[in-house]
């Protein structure tokens, strides 16, 4: 896999990027990735969409604190704040 087609912006204490992934020989864009990194360019939040499905990092480990509607890792299951 490839990627290409990335962009960024910057924002407080760190920077978001999109960036498409796919095989650039058949120029099949086989999905998107989506990271916050840090001014050290650590990832902090990704969030991965492609034909495998969906992957996301850096997810809340409670609800404390978070609105409804917000999605949080529960030892490995997803939930979302109701």
């Amino acid at each position: 896999m490839q990627s290409g087609g990335a962009f960024g912006t910057d924002k407080t204490g760190g920077k978001v990027s999109i960036q498409g992934h796919g095989d650039a020989s058949s120029n099949d864009i086989g999905g998107i990735q989506l990271n916050y990194t840090d001014n050290n360019a650590n990832v902090l939040y990704a969030l991965v969409l492609d034909k495998d499905g969906i992957q996301m990092s850096g997810l809340p480990t409670s609800s404390s604190g978070l609105t409804s509607g917000a999605i949080w890792n529960s030892s490995g299951t997803l939930k979302i704040v109701t």
